[in-house]
């Protein structure tokens, strides 16, 4: 196996990355604005931004496979970012209560002699008639801070749900299916070995 580097410090992606047994290093994205282009589809600038967070770990790793991610989740079209405080939390799940939203990751991997691959992969996720009781106990587990649309899916933000269309890995934060296709598209094994 080629070396392998998650350009992202996020905790759920190195713990669905370590599921796989593989063996890698993670770098810190070094773009200074994480901002998806003006003008282009969502789903093609999610990806562009996930390729250009990992170009920035080339420099230090020449010869290493390069992993980039970047993940949001959309309502009405608007993307929802991390709520700031728990009323904003409350606010943002207030307006997936009983609604189907989407969570879109941009996904890229490069390979060291130039190739690289990047898409965006959507996964429709239906949220449950959500109780004033329900939120509120749920915001007491402050697991709605730093996420995307206020729940972790991997979490307790399970008991919001109903249900979901498309990649579970997805909701979490990478899309390993993608993932594992890729790798075994450029003859590396996806799966660890000892």
């Amino acid at each position: 196996m080629s070396a392998l580097v998650l350009v992202s410090t996020s905790a759920q992606r190195q713990a669905l990355l370590a599921q796989l047994g593989l063996p890698f290093t993670v770098a810190a994205p070094k773009l200074e604005v994480e901002n998806l282009k003006p003008g282009w589809g969502l789903d093609e600038a999610l990806a562009d931004l996930a390729f250009r967070k990992a170009q920035t770990a080339r420099a230090d790793y020449p010869d290493a496979l390069l992993i980039g991610c970047d993940t949001m989740v959309v309502a009405d079209g608007e993307p929802l970012g991390k709520p700031a405080d728990l009323p904003a939390a409350r606010q943002m799940l207030e307006a997936l209560s009983g609604r189907v939203h989407q969570v879109k990751s941009g996904l890229a991997l490069l390979v060291p002699d130039g190739r690289s691959f990047q898409a965006t992969v959507t996964t429709q996720v239906q949220m449950k008639n959500l109780t004033e009781g329900l939120i509120e106990a749920y915001l007491a587990t402050h697991e709605s801070k730093n996420r995307a649309g206020s729940y972790a899916i991997q979490g307790r933000g399970v008991a919001l749900t109903e249900g979901i269309q498309g990649s579970y890995t997805n909701v979490v934060g990478m899309p390993l299916e993608l993932l594992c296709q890729w790798l075994a598209d450029i003859g590396e094994e996806p799966f660890g070995y000892e």
